[in-house]
């Protein structure tokens, strides 16, 4: 997969996690510890939305999404590691999916 290939990819992704972290501000009864994971992810995807932008070093891609990924594996983790409403657990699962996948297809 190429540069211009996660580039045209990526808004989906940040969609994902945009809606994920929405869904966490919005409910009452999210833990810290999950409303702390997803605004970090939140805050990466965001970073790596204008890193995208302008890079083309396919390593440095790579290593954006790889990160991206932890972030989204803590967040996921953290989710399950406490008591999450099904509409926020499934909106982190599917952020997390999403840059998984891209991911997998990076490598």
């Amino acid at each position: 997969m190429q540069a211009s290939q996660v580039k045209s990819e990526f808004p989906s992704i940040k969609r994902s996690v945009d809606q994920a972290a929405q869904l966490c501000q919005t409910s009452n009864d999210v833990p810290e510890n999950v409303r702390g994971a997803l605004e970090q992810l939140n805050r990466q995807a965001s970073e790596a939305s204008r890193f995208l932008e302008q890079e083309t070093n396919d390593e440095k891609i790579l290593q954006c999404i790889d990160e991206l990924e932890e972030l989204g594996d803590q967040a996921k983790n953290a989710c399950r590691s406490s008591q999450v409403n099904e509409q926020v657990a499934e909106a982190v699962v599917k952020a997390h999916d999403a840059i998984s996948d891209l991911q997998r297809r990076l490598h």
